[in-house]
C-alpha cells in the first residue's frame, strides 16, 4: 500500500494556548472540552478531568460556548445535537444547538458513573457503571422514550472475574451499536489480561453478536452505515481491520511495519492516526478506490482523527499544547493539471538525420489537491509528425503545486519545419472521479 501526501490547507479551529481536547464532528460543525477558563491550577488537559464544551459552526466561523461552570467531558454531536458528561452531577446532557434546551439522557447520575456517550439521531449510548464501579456496561436512551435501557448488560454471576464484564467506548450509526467487549479476555501468568474483543447489537432486531473475537487486541471501534473499524494487534503491532457486516466480509486496512491507530469512518472515507513515518501524522483512505493519502505534514503530534463527510478532524500539538485542527473540505474537487511551454531539440546529429526530435514536457498540477495515477494517454500531431515514444506513460501521483517532467521523441518528416501537436493527460481525485486534460483522447 502506497500513501501520497496530500495538499490539504491544515486549518485549526481554535488555538487559544490552553488545551482543547476530545473533540467530535458532525457535517460543519466541530464540538471540543476546552480548558480556557480553567484559570484555577489546571488550564490543560494534564490537570483537569472536566473543562468547557464549545462548537464551531465552519461554515459561519461562528463559535459557541454551551457550558460555564467547567464540568464539561468528552463531547460528541449528530445534526443540531450535542451530548457530554457533566462531571459535577454524573450525567450525560444532551443539548439542541439550535433551540439551545437541554436535557438529560438518563436521570441516574452522581455516584453512578455514565461516560463516553455516543449520538445518532434521537438516540443516545453510553459505558454506565450502574451494576458495579468495577466494569462498564451499554446502555442507551431514544430521546422519544420515557427512559433508558440497557444494549448489553454483563452477567451477574460473583464468581466470573470482573475484568470479563467489562464493556466500554460505544459507537453508534442508526441502528447499530459497537463496543469493546471483555466476556472472552484471557489472563496469562503475571496477572495482566489481554484480548478484548469488537462486538455490536442491531437495535432494529435486538440481536447481538460478534465483530471480531481473533485471540490478539481489538480497541476503539467505530461505525458508519454497515462498516465497522477498528484498531487491531493480531500482526504484532496496531493496525486498521474493517468488517462490513451486511456481507461479514472482514479486510485489513493497513499493513504497515508501523503502528496505525484509532480509526474513524464516515461512508467510504476512513482516518487514522500512522507512525509510518516516526512521528504521529493522520492518515485517510477511500474505501472504492484504496488511495491513502496523508492529511497532515507538520512534525509535531496529531491524534484522534474523526471524519464526517470529507472532512477531517483531529487533536494538534503543533503549537506546544492541543488545539483542534480540520482538514480535507475540497477532497473531491477537480486537479489542476496544465502543461508548460515544451523544449524542442535534436538528441544528436544522427537523430537531426533521422527526423528524431526530441521535447521535454512539464506537466503542473496547479491545484490544492493530489491528482492520482496520472497517465499520458495519448498523442496527435500534425503536418504527418507522429510520436515514436510508447503510450500510456504513466507518471504517478502529483501533489497539489508539483510539477513532473517527461520527455517525448517525434518522428519529423522531411519538409516539415513546424507541426501542432496535443497530449490527452488521466488522472482521478481521491474518490475515484476521473478527469481528462484537455480532454478524452479521440477514439479511447
Amino acid at each position: 500500500m502506497s500513501a501520497a501526501a496530500g495538499a490539504y490547507t491544515e486549518t485549526p479551529a481554535v488555538s487559544d494556548p490552553s488545551d482543547q481536547v476530545n473533540h467530535a464532528i458532525s457535517g460543519q460543525t466541530i464540538v471540543w472540552q476546552d480548558f480556557r477558563n480553567r484559570s484555577f491550577g489546571c488550564p490543560n488537559a494534564e490537570n483537569c478531568v472536566s473543562g468547557d464544551i464549545f462548537a464551531l459552526d465552519l461554515t459561519t466561523g461562528t463559535e459557541q460556548r454551551l457550558t460555564t461552570a467547567g464540568n464539561g467531558q468528552d463531547p460528541d454531536i449528530d445534526g443540531n445535537r450535542v451530548v457530554w458528561r457533566n462531571w459535577s452531577t454524573g450525567k450525560i446532557v444532551v443539548h439542541d444547538l439550535t433551540t439551545g434546551a437541554e436535557t438529560n439522557a438518563s436521570l441516574l447520575g452522581g455516584s453512578v458513573q455514565l461516560v463516553t456517550p455516543r449520538i445518532s439521531g434521537d438516540i443516545v449510548v453510553w459505558t454506565d457503571y450502574r451494576a458495579s464501579a468495577k466494569y462498564g456496561e451499554i446502555y442507551m436512551r431514544d430521546l422519544n422514550a420515557p427512559s433508558d435501557q440497557p444494549v448489553s448488560q454483563s452477567p451477574t454471576d460473583p464468581l466470573i472475574d470482573d475484568v470479563v464484564k467489562d464493556k466500554r467506548n460505544p459507537d453508534i450509526d442508526g441502528n447499530i451499536v459497537v463496543w469493546e467487549d471483555w466476556r472472552n479476555a484471557t489472563q496469562d501468568q503475571w496477572g495482566w489480561w489481554s484480548n478484548p474483543d469488537i462486538y455490536m447489537k442491531d437495535l432494529s432486531t435486538g440481536i447481538e453478536q460478534p465483530v471480531t473475537t481473533d485471540p490478539a487486541d481489538q480497541y476503539r471501534p467505530a461505525v458508519s452505515g454497515n462498516r465497522v473499524v477498528w484498531m487491531d494487534y493480531r500482526n504484532g503491532n496496531w493496525d486498521v481491520y474493517m468488517k462490513d457486516i451486511s456481507t461479514g466480509v472482514e479486510t485489513q486496512l493497513t499493513n504497515d511495519m508501523a503502528n496505525q491507530s484509532w480509526p474513524d469512518i464516515d461512508g467510504d472515507l476512513v482516518v487514522w492516526k500512522d507512525a509510518r513515518n516516526g512521528g504521529e501524522d493522520i492518515f485517510r483512505m477511500h474505501l472504492g478506490t484504496g488511495i491513502v493519502e496523508m492529511l497532515t505534514q507538520d512534525s509535531a503530534s496529531q491524534k484522534m482523527p474523526l471524519i464526517s463527510g470529507s472532512i477531517t478532524a483531529w487533536m494538534d500539538h503543533r503549537a506546544g499544547n492541543w488545539d483542534i485542527y480540520y482538514a480535507g473540505e475540497g477532497a473531491c474537487t477537480t486537479p489542476g493539471l496544465s502543461l508548460s511551454v515544451p523544449t524542442p531539440y535534436w538528441g544528436s546529429y544522427a537523430d537531426y538525420e533521422a527526423g528524431v526530435l526530441s521535447v521535454d514536457w512539464v506537466l503542473s498540477n496547479s491545484g490544492e489537491n493530489t491528482a492520482f495515477n496520472v497517465n499520458v494517454a495519448g498523442s496527435n500531431s500534425s503536418n504527418g509528425v507522429s510520436l515514436l515514444s510508447p503510450l500510456p506513460l504513466a507518471l504517478g501521483d502529483m501533489t497539489g503545486g508539483s510539477q513532473g517532467s517527461y520527455t517525448f521523441q517525434y518522428f519529423v518528416p522531411p519538409g516539415s519545419v513546424s507541426f501542432k501537436t496535443t497530449s490527452y493527460v488521466t488522472a482521478g481525485d481521491i474518490c475515484g472521479n476521473p478527469y481528462y486534460f484537455p480532454g478524452p483522447y479521440p477514439g479511447s
